[in-house]
């Protein structure tokens, strides 16, 4: 895993991040444009996000393999930023009118979104080794870490504005129910493979890896508890923000 060495809210991370920012903006502002959040486009945009994100993903492991070709397994998508290429299929095929594509929907929206903003805000992870953002040759996964969460974002927010999402009081608990179930997956994949998806065994990259020196359980446990906070705190907000 490629752990932070380029400084915390140092140049390149802050240029990454408003570089994001913006081309989502204009994103955005295209889309309203182009009536993409028109209900007959809307399928067709879906689509358009599950490429991208699978297009990413390859992308990502071919770089990682190469030139050994040796597949790495800590790269397996079992991470929580691994949930749109579950979700985003699945939104394509379930029917909308479905109580699971309720839980999808709310889950694609307000995990998919804190998982982002979490990865910019402490992209130890994602941000490589070097400390700017050229030669380019030397940034390739940064960079396409920086995409695909950007991605994450972008897909995240077109949900909502074009309510394929529509946040209510119960979409707590559907958001919550799926994350926790893909945590207790990671957390079995980790224990049979000696890994660390999700951050939630080892905590390389994590703010509170100091925790795991006083018990694995509370690391562990605190990890899932402050995900299901943040998922909460986006979902109200955004119902917040649809009252105004």
């Amino acid at each position: 895993m490629n752990l932070l060495s380029a400084p915390m809210f140092g140049t390149k991370h802050l240029l990454g991040v408003l570089i994001v920012l913006v081309a989502v903006i204009i994103i955005l502002y295209v889309f309203k444009k182009l009536d993409l959040y028109k209900k007959d486009k809307q399928l067709r945009v879906i689509i358009g996000f599950t490429v991208l994100f699978y297009l990413l993903e390859f992308l990502k492991l071919g770089v990682t393999m190469y030139p050994t070709w040796d597949f790495p397994m800590y790269h397996l998508p079992f991470h929580l930023c691994s949930l749109p290429i579950y979700l985003f299929p699945l939104l394509i095929f379930v029917p909308s009118n479905s109580r699971l594509r309720e839980y999808i929907s709310a889950t694609a929206y307000a995990t998919i979104m804190f998982a982002a903003v979490l990865a910019f805000a402490y992209p130890s992870n994602i941000l490589g080794g070097s400390e700017t953002w050229f030669p380019l040759k030397d940034n390739v996964l940064p960079l396409i870490s920086f995409t695909y969460h950007g991605l994450m974002i972008l897909s995240s927010l077109y949900l909502i504005k074009s309510r394929l999402f529509i946040p209510s009081k119960d979409s707590y608990i559907k958001a919550t129910v799926v994350t926790f179930l893909f945590g207790v997956i990671g957390i079995i994949v980790n224990y049979w493979l000696d890994k660390d998806f999700m951050l939630l065994t080892k905590g390389n990259g994590s703010p509170l890896q100091f925790l795991i020196e006083t018990s694995q359980i509370l690391y562990t446990t605190s990890m899932i508890v402050i995900g299901l906070v943040l998922i909460v705190l986006t979902i109200f907000i955004s119902i917040k923000l649809i009252k105004k």
